[in-house]
């Protein structure tokens, strides 16, 4: 079960709003998921004027949903970091890092679908608060890998812990079928959006 909450909120942290290139309108298969993001804003108690409306017409907005539980997820985590002195988005740099020590700033990048730069800021920003350090790779000079240091024990435990919290805050009143489908649908979305940048920059 923990394996399904944290693998639904880290599909929205390592790929924001990736959604909006999905806006088929040939796509009909693609109703499901629109139910399901309506269902999951009615159980927050969040209900858009309209949107019992939009909901059967052709999915024109669904990003702005997907949005919607993004930057509430952004505010929930920074909120819960916020005595680590990290923002929102330096914690899915940390953990990953945590999970693959020394990993190098492109397998960083690359993990998320974040371009190098927004990488690098991040890991700087975990470098001054002591959480991260860089070392010279042996194998080849030019590259750095990347390791967490002791002083980040803290803020890794209270990050996995706010993973499964906010994943059991979205989900609430879901059954484990539901989670389950949650998850698929949005890794097919994921991989929807991703195939079609790839082709995009192939056409380039």
């Amino acid at each position: 079960m923990k394996k399904v909450r944290a693998g639904i909120v880290w599909t929205f942290l390592s790929l924001p709003g990736i959604a909006f290139y999905c806006m088929n309108k040939k796509k009909l298969r693609m109703q499901p998921l629109y139910v399901m993001l309506f269902i999951i804003l009615k159980k927050m108690k969040c209900r858009p004027i309209g949107l019992e409306v939009e909901i059967m017409c052709e999915h024109k907005e669904i990003g702005k949903y997907i949005s919607i539980i993004q930057r509430l997820n952004n505010t929930y985590f920074a909120n819960q970091l916020s005595t680590y002195q990290i923002g929102c988005g330096q914690q899915f740099f940390l953990l990953q890092i945590f999970k693959k020590p020394g990993m190098s700033l492109h397998e960083l990048a690359s993990f998320g679908h974040y371009d190098k730069a927004t990488a690098t800021r991040a890991v700087k920003k975990l470098e001054e608060e002591g959480y991260v350090v860089t070392e010279m790779a042996q194998e080849d000079k030019r590259i750095r890998r990347i390791y967490v240091t002791d002083k980040a024990a803290a803020v890794v435990g209270k990050t996995l812990e706010s993973v499964n919290e906010w994943a059991d805050i979205i989900l609430k009143g879901f059954t484990k079928e539901e989670r389950d489908a949650a998850e698929q649908m949005l890794i097919r979305m994921a991989c929807n959006a991703l195939d079609h940048i790839v082709e995009q920059k192939g056409k380039e």
